[in-house]
């Protein structure tokens, strides 16, 4: 196992241009986190602000608050980097794409090899108001 030598964790708004030239994990759509927001146009699924939805390549829409992305891209910033990203339409979307690393780490990471994303639709299946399971719906 490699040995990190230097982690950070830095609120979007802490973040200096330098610090973009690294590998990322952005967590948080364009409307909460700055840095997704610069790089919401160049990712493969993006935000539409208007329409409030994730749009695909194929233009496919997703309109759920439960709808949840992660997408494992090149840096914009640094195309020998990659980023993470995981963000969701409202935090109830964040946090169906954290219940998958939970729930299914191993499909989730070959899926996100494979395609390079994975969208995630989250649950309440025992009805108590909270997001309980997670299917990947593409």
């Amino acid at each position: 196992m490699d040995k990190i030598e230097k982690t950070s964790v830095k609120l979007d708004t802490e973040i200096r241009r330098e610090d973009l030239n690294n590998n990322l994990i952005i967590i948080g759509g364009p409307i909460v986190n700055t840095v997704c927001f610069k790089i919401n146009e160049k990712l493969p699924i993006k935000f539409l602000k208007k329409e409030k939805a994730f749009v695909t390549l194929s233009g496919k829409k997703y309109y759920d608050d439960e709808i949840g992305i992660i997408i494992k891209t090149n840096n914009p910033f640094a195309r020998d980097k990659k980023i993470l990203v995981i963000e969701g339409k409202r935090y109830i979307g964040t946090k169906a794409c954290v219940i998958a690393f939970m729930q299914n780490l191993e499909g989730l990471s070959r899926r996100i090899n494979e395609k390079g994303y994975a969208i995630i639709k989250g649950y309440d299946v025992d009805s108590d108001g909270i997001i309980d399971t997670v299917d990947f719906i593409e």
